[in-house]
């Protein structure tokens, strides 16, 4: 995550997954397995599952 937004990349062709832009309030998890990410502000919640 650099500049509030996150890029997944694919390892194996280079090729951009998908980008996520992000406010300087929110707060972010991962799941162990990767495949989840959590936004956060507040009681808010957003998932975003690849």
């Amino acid at each position: 995550m650099e500049s509030k937004s996150f890029t997944r990349i694919d390892a194996k062709s280079g090729k951009i997954l998908e980008t996520f832009s992000f406010k300087k309030a929110d707060n972010v998890a991962f799941s162990p397995s990767g495949k989840t990410l959590a936004k956060y502000k507040g009681k808010s919640i957003t998932l975003i599952q690849q």
